[in-house]
């Protein structure tokens, strides 16, 4: 250097610094100490930057933190993802429905019939009344003074009047009787001495309490005269009307003309001589007695006819039936039935007859024959069913039997199929069947968990197999109650001949209407097959028209009910995280993250999502997942626990996972083209869980080598300003590489702590080890901060929050303008 320069540089140097001048030996130029300061690093960390970032807000601190002043701010990172909207789309459908079914000779059928026939016993036929006598009517009796003529004389009796004089007699074969026909034949058999009449009156009387009366219609009147000593007269009483105790009083009045002025010998066989009187009956009929009944019979012929417009039967072998007979029998006595229906044709061609033994005062009497294998017999013009039966009572013998002519039996005949009611189906058939002769209708199960309410469908087809074994043309009507379209049942009609054929129905647009409370879930079809009615058809069991029912690919535009759950699949969203730099190595102590969604759907939706962030740089990922969330219930959510989501610093976020449709406990609806659509949105504070890792690392700078021969002593002073939550360890590092910082080939100069939110003036002095780092040429500082956050909370970074500081040093050296040696 030359001497001038020198001289520059020695005149610039004092008027600096302060120094120390050392005097110099003869010849050499002055040497002196001075204090240098150098500035190492300068900076000033402030969030104000990040504000410029838009996906950095300045925020309300109370929004995160109780203990938030209102005006307070924080910054806050936010990002939105949004999860695009996607339909439920052709995932509303059910499994295929089939069944299949036979319409064959089982199917043709005559309903059952029945008859009941009401019949009274009517008038009732007595056996005739064996004449027998009254006492005799003696002849002291009805002429008293014939016992005043002494014995032996001879004396002529005058003509006399008969008072009225009565004798009991008693009928053996009733006890009462209410007669409507037959006579009673009263003959008087004259043994008297003298003649009776004329006119002779005999009137039959009964007791009535303590008196006794006549009894209406029994008086006749003899008009001849009966001549004395064994002549007789005959007379008969018409009982129709008459009603007659068993117990009656035969009471005689009238005249007698004496023997006509002829004496006539007067003795005891004159005086005891009498006349009877001789009672029989025949053609008896009574309307109500208590008598000995002989048989009665109760004759009975009649018609039931079958169903009009039913089969039309000429010949058919059945297959199940049954003819029963009911009796009900309100008469006293005790019968026997026999009943024959020439319709009714046994295997061996004999007309069907039976025998029933019916027990007087009895009701419920059944008699149940099978008729299998029985054959019907009619004509087509004429379906009707003859019958005849008679009803012969039993004789009564000796008894009295109570019978009235209302006395009644009821017989009810019925031909009906093998259970109560039903049908009556043949093995065999010939006749003319009516147009809906074979008419199957049933329901179908719909195997599926939905229960469905109701459902229009977006597709579907209804397949109809048919494979005719009876070998006649025919047509075909097939319905389904239970889907309509424009207000119309389900209704095909289609031909069909001996060939096997197929039918295809479109369902779109149809609406299918289920009963909710119905388990399983049936749909209820009807097939009629047609087939002509004035065709006589000959068919045997086991021919059949087969039909195969499937309803295939059933999806619906829009359904109600209690839906089967589907799954509907949400794209994948890839989203870039770019977080500022400078919280590289910070992390997160709260992070929102915030869900809200948009459906049209009146179902339960349960949303799983996987959110997973990936940082490519370290290869670190995380996966936080949302599993089954009902956003119809609670559209809008947070999720917590999430920070590891954003505290490996992504640079991607991937969003995938799909929503479950449908619930078969809630009930509600939804269509095809209903949506879903969400916003997820994460919301940052800057607020950091400090631990040994969280540093921030400041910009390399390139540092000049302080040129100067010899240090006496450096210090580096460290001169702050923070207002932040924060304090920290700074570590002021030199390298002559910057690759160095990262690899840890660099070496540290020294170290000082800044206090959080305080001010300071800190100095330390440097080893003479140091002292060759200061002087290396092509030399690098650099400063990291080792943060030291509270202990009480997170470190929080807000919005006016500021870290200043500089770090310079200050240093003894001794400047020397001689020359070394």
């Amino acid at each position: 250097m030359r001497l001038l320069d020198k001289f520059f540089i020695v005149v610039y140097l004092v008027t600096i610094y302060s120094c120390s001048i050392d005097l110099p030996e003869e010849g050499e130029y002055l040497k002196w100490s001075t204090i240098l300061e150098i500035p190492l690093i300068k900076d000033e960390i402030t969030l104000e930057t990040l504000a410029e970032d838009s996906l950095i807000l300045v925020e309300n601190l109370e929004n995160y933190f109780q203990d938030g002043a209102t005006l307070d701010s924080i910054f806050v990172y936010r990002k939105q993802i949004e999860i695009e909207k996607v339909e439920v789309g052709n995932k509303l459908e059910i499994d295929p429905i089939s069944t299949s079914f036979n319409q064959n000779i089982d199917d043709v059928t005559v309903a059952s019939v029945g008859e009941n026939v009401f019949s009274t016993i009517g008038i009732i036929s007595l056996d005739d009344i064996e004449p027998s006598s009254t006492d005799p009517y003696i002849f002291s009796d009805i002429y008293p003074d014939i016992l005043d003529v002494p014995d032996g004389e001879t004396v002529a009796i005058p003509a006399f009047e008969i008072a009225p004089i009565i004798k009991p007699f008693s009928f053996d074969d009733f006890g009462y009787a209410e007669f409507s026909g037959g006579i009673l034949e009263l003959t008087i058999i004259n043994n008297m001495v003298v003649p009776l009449g004329p006119p002779i009156l005999i009137t039959l009387r009964q007791v009535s309490f303590n008196d006794t009366i006549d009894i209406p219609g029994a008086t006749i009147q003899f008009d001849d005269l009966i001549n004395a000593n064994d002549d007789s007269a005959t007379g008969t009483i018409e009982l129709s009307g008459v009603t007659m105790p068993g117990e009656i009083l035969v009471q005689v009045s009238g005249n007698s003309q004496g023997t006509s002025g002829i004496p006539i010998l007067i003795n005891e066989d004159a005086r005891n001589s009498n006349f009877t009187i001789v009672i029989g009956g025949e053609s008896m009929e009574v309307t109500s007695a208590t008598a000995k009944v002989p048989e009665q019979l109760i004759e009975e012929t009649g018609i039931i006819n079958l169903e009009p417009d039913s089969n039309k039967v000429v010949r058919a072998k059945i297959d199940s039936g049954n003819l029963i007979i009911e009796v009900d029998n309100y008469i006293v006595l005790s019968s026997v039935l026999d009943i024959s229906i020439p319709n009714l044709e046994d295997p061996s061609g004999n007309t069907f007859s039976s025998s029933i033994n019916i027990s007087g005062n009895t009701i419920n009497i059944v008699d149940e024959t099978n008729m299998n294998n029985y054959s019907l017999v009619m004509e087509p013009d004429n379906q009707s069913i003859n019958y005849n039966y008679n009803v012969l009572t039993v004789d009564s013998g000796d008894e009295l039997i109570p019978v009235t002519s209302n006395d009644s039996i009821t017989v009810q005949i019925t031909l009906e199929g093998s259970q109560s009611g039903s049908d009556i189906t043949f093995s065999e058939f010939q006749g003319f069947l009516s147009q809906d002769a074979m008419v199957d209708s049933n329901t179908i199960n719909l195997e599926t968990a939905t229960k469905v309410d109701q459902a229009t469908l977006n597709s579907g087809e209804l397949k109809l197999s048919i494979v005719n074994n009876i070998g006649i043309d025919a047509v075909v009507n097939f319905s389904i109650v239970e889907f309509t379209k424009n207000e119309e049942i389900l209704d095909t009609s289609f031909a069909i001949s001996s060939n096997p054929s197929a039918v295809s129905v479109d369902l779109t647009g149809y609406v299918l209407d289920l009963d909710l409370d119905s388990d399983p879930q049936i749909v209820h079809y009807i097939s009629t097959i047609d087939i002509p009615s004035d065709e006589l058809m000959s068919l045997t069991f086991g021919q059949s028209i087969s039909i195969n029912v499937n309803l295939d690919s059933l999806s619906f535009f829009k359904i109600s009910g209690y839906v089967d759950p589907v799954v509907v699949e949400i794209d994948t969203i890839e989203q870039n995280v770019d977080l500022p730099a400078e919280l590289n190595d910070l992390d997160f102590s709260i992070i929102n993250m915030d869900f809200s969604f948009q459906s049209s759907i009146e179902l339960p939706v349960l949303l799983t999502l996987d959110l997973t962030s990936f940082n490519d740089e370290t290869g670190e990922n995380f996966t936080k997942i949302i599993d089954n969330i009902n956003i119809t219930q609670t559209p809008q959510f947070s999720i917590d626990s999430v920070e590891q989501l954003i505290n490996i610093k992504p640079n991607r976020i991937l969003a995938s996972g799909n929503a479950t449709v449908g619930s078969l406990d809630d009930f509600g609806s939804v269509s095809v083209s209903d949506t879903l659509s969400g916003i997820l949105t994460i919301a940052a504070p800057l607020a950091f869980e400090i631990d040994n890792e969280s540093k921030i690392e400041l910009d390399p700078e390139q540092f000049e080598a302080v040129s100067v021969d010899d240090f006496i002593n450096a210090k580096v002073f460290f001169d702050y300003e923070n207002s932040l939550e924060l304090g920290a360890n700074v570590v002021l590092l030199m390298a002559s590489d910057t690759t160095y910082f990262d690899n840890g080939l660099s070496d540290t100069l020294t170290q000082l702590t800044i206090e959080a939110s305080n001010t300071g003036l800190d100095s330390i002095s440097l080893e003479e080890s140091s002292f060759d780092l200061l002087a290396r040429e092509g030399n690098y500082s650099k400063a990291v901060l080792h943060l030291l956050g509270r202990d009480d909370g997170p470190t929080r970074f807000l919005s006016t929050d500021t870290m200043k500081f500089s770090i310079y040093l200050s240093t003894e050296v001794i400047v020397n303008l001689n020359p070394e040696e």
